[in-house]
């Protein structure tokens, strides 16, 4: 049976932990082989995990950063 992207994005963080059983990961892997998409978000999850064991001062871009508190106090005005 073949998995979704949605799925495969559910059971990423213990794909790359190797926490998930041989048929599990095979069929992850599969999956991973024949989604372009899905190996591109697998490259990021891979590097946000090696930024963050570096422990190295990543700055967010101020056009992002402005984006993200005006979503923010959108969210508290509305009660989200």
């Amino acid at each position: 049976m073949r998995m979704t992207c949605r799925e495969v994005i559910a059971g990423l963080a213990d794909y790359v932990d190797a926490a998930l059983d041989m048929l599990t990961r095979a069929r992850v892997a599969t999956h991973l082989w024949m989604c372009a998409e899905c190996r591109a978000y697998l490259a990021t999850y891979e590097r946000t995990i090696t930024l963050v064991r570096s422990g190295q001062r990543v700055d967010m871009p101020a056009a992002a950063r402005h984006r993200v508190t005006r979503e923010l106090l959108e969210r508290l005005r509305r009660g989200s």
